[in-house]
């Protein structure tokens, strides 16, 4: 049998959000009050223009997919952690402690969800008729908080991209405080290491100021040895000085050339 060739990759001008424990509480997606709800939400996050459609999963539960203008330049105003309690005008006791997280999602197409299950839902602009984002939310809506990626399904697909540090940079992380007697604490009273290389470079260099220091040789002096041998040799030291006082008196020419005695003169001639 012939295998169907791949349909060629269409260019779209949506780009997708995975929306995690979306608003509102408990949404049936069945339901048109509660995805035209969830719907008037991103309304009021980027308005109503941008937003194109929504894609729900019956077994991808607490999880939903939205499809927004590719145009759109202000991605730092969904991507994050929502909390309800900042962006609801009236929160009830049950809403306040709730919070919703959209991550870029790893589809790319709608056609890829599509295939995996997700049934869309075309948001349509009868919605925002005669509704004013101030009936429900706050005037103002609040800024996006970093969060890490939720826990996923591993038999499945992961759907959402951990947020981008330019736009979410993370918190930094708190001091962990040492407890007395872990192995962190032990570490910590524990002698550095000898004789590194760090160590030794800055023996030799103290050493080297030590020198120069004490010392400042001539620039003509770089072969010559620092400590000098002042110690007469051996020889000098048995032959007797000309001025001490048991030196030997100076010996004259005659007495050094030995006298010749002719045999045929007679003594006393």
């Amino acid at each position: 049998m012939v295998k169907r060739p791949k349909s060629p990759d269409t260019d779209e001008d949506e780009k997708y959000f995975t929306v995690y424990q979306p608003y509102p509480l408990n949404a049936n997606w069945e339901l048109p009050q509660d995805y035209t709800a969830f719907s008037r939400w991103i309304a009021a996050c980027i308005g109503t223009d941008p937003i194109h459609a929504l894609h729900y999963k019956p077994s991808a539960r607490g999880m939903v997919l939205i499809e927004v203008d590719k145009k759109y330049p202000h991605n730092e105003r969904l991507l994050g952690e929502h909390r309800w309690k900042e962006f609801l005008k009236r929160p009830t006791d049950e809403e306040k402690d709730r919070v919703t997280q959209i991550f870029h999602s790893f589809y790319t197409t709608g056609r890829e969800a599509q295939k995996d299950g997700w049934k869309r839902i075309h948001v349509e602009y009868k919605w925002f008729k005669n509704w004013s984002p101030r009936a429900d939310f706050v005037d103002e809506y609040p800024a996006t908080h970093w969060c890490p990626v939720p826990p996923e399904d591993k038999t499945n697909k992961p759907l959402c991209r951990p947020l981008p540090v330019k736009v979410k940079p993370p918190p930094p992380k708190a001091v962990v405080p040492v407890v007395p007697g872990s192995a962190g604490w032990v570490s910590s009273k524990v002698a550095p290491p000898q004789n590194t290389i760090e160590q030794q470079k800055y023996a030799w260099e103290k050493n080297q100021k030590q020198q120069v220091q004490g010392k400042t040789l001539p620039a003509s002096s770089w072969d010559t040895p620092i400590i000098v041998n002042t110690t007469s040799p051996a020889w000098s030291q048995d032959k007797p000085s000309p001025t001490s006082p048991g030196a030997s008196r100076t010996t004259s020419v005659d007495e050094a050339i030995p006298k010749v005695v002719n045999p045929s003169v007679p003594k006393g001639a």
